[in-house]
């Protein structure tokens, strides 16, 4: 399965204004462009070996067909496998904006530019729902389409899920 397959199964529709999407090394799906950096999208059943660091555009997105039927929609574009689809070199640094960024510094005034991903590499977080968990802690209500309330609630059901993924469910 490609990563264009994988997005496809977990995005109903394209969100207007947007220009590539990519699945990230987390499991996360991504989208670029007017609409803005949408992010904050862990599906279930990712793996690593999805990731491949690629771009898809919205014609690709669309002409990605894995239902094995023709759609009624856009009939223009020719449905292919999404094995087969050839993707196009997109700078990706046009479109995005990271707006997890904030600049830290020590006790010695040492400024840093960092991430959230940044914070979860260095503490070598590697359970995806713990990560999850730990960017909706840091992030929580500022990310302009959630509230607090609702980035905990998401935050407490990722660590659930983190504790049910480590096997010490009790």
């Amino acid at each position: 399965m490609s990563s264009l397959e994988f997005i496809k199964r977990h995005v109903n529709e394209w969100p207007e204004g947007c220009e590539v999407v990519k699945l990230d090394s987390y499991g996360e799906i991504l989208f670029f462009g007017d609409c803005g950096t949408k992010h904050d999208f862990y599906p279930e059943g990712f793996s690593g070996d999805l990731y491949d660091g690629k771009l898809w555009n919205r014609k690709e997105f669309e002409a990605c067909d894995i239902s094995g039927r023709v759609s009624t929609v856009n009939r223009d574009i020719e449905r292919v496998s999404c094995e087969t689809i050839k993707i196009k070199k997109v700078d990706i640094d046009q479109f995005y904006v990271n707006k997890y960024a904030k600049v830290i510094s020590d006790k010695n005034g040492n400024v840093a530019d960092v991430d959230v991903y940044d914070v979860l590499k260095a503490f070598n977080v590697i359970c995806p729902a713990t990560q999850h968990a730990v960017k909706k802690l840091l992030c929580s209500g500022t990310r302009g389409h959630k509230d607090i309330a609702t980035d905990l609630r998401e935050a407490r059901d990722s660590i659930v899920r983190a504790i049910e993924l480590s096997g010490n469910s009790k």
